[in-house]
């Protein structure tokens, strides 16, 4: 669950499998978007070929929360420290693109199980601010056997460690 603006408030342990622990982050770390932009390793999570993409949703999704609440110092903080950090969101915020899509494919390059191709969907809370990200494989596809090997994999250090052999 993250809020509009994109903090995340909480991961399933799938979740923490797939993209890292946000909650383990200090809390300014804990942003989507922020991270997308300014955090190379965030962005290391997607092919190179999806990273358009996701910039320009980060950025429209953004735009969509900085509308709906013109007096809320939250999403004008983010635009503002964006726009001065990343050249890139500057360019894409000034391009004044607003499509909004809550359902979608993402893929996600995973270090141990590998290319995970999944269909998103956020829904919404306008009430509180909040959206529940579901990242799902359709059954019977390569992603779906992977999904289900990271579900037993989960967090495991797979990081090969010296041996130490004394004769």
């Amino acid at each position: 669950m993250v809020t509009d603006c994109g903090t995340v408030l909480a991961q399933n342990a799938l979740a923490k499998a797939l993209v890292g622990d946000a909650l383990a982050r200090p809390p300014r770390e804990r942003n989507l978007t922020r991270r997308f932009f300014l955090d190379p390793a965030a962005r290391a999570l997607f092919p190179p070929e999806d990273l358009p993409a996701h910039a320009r949703n980060h950025v429209v999704t953004l735009r969509a929360v900085a509308a709906a609440r013109p007096d809320d110092p939250e999403p004008a903080a983010r635009v503002a420290e964006l726009r001065s950090s990343s050249e890139e969101f500057a360019r894409l915020w000034d391009a004044h693109e607003v499509p909004l899509r809550r359902q979608t494919r993402k893929r996600f390059v995973h270090p141990v199980v590998g290319l995970l191709e999944l269909d998103c969907e956020v829904l919404l809370s306008h009430a509180n601010h909040h959206h529940l990200i579901l990242h799902t494989a359709r059954p019977g596809t390569e992603s779906h056997d992977r999904l289900q090997l990271l579900r037993v994999v989960g967090l495991q250090d797979m990081t090969p460690r010296p041996t130490n052999h004394q004769h």
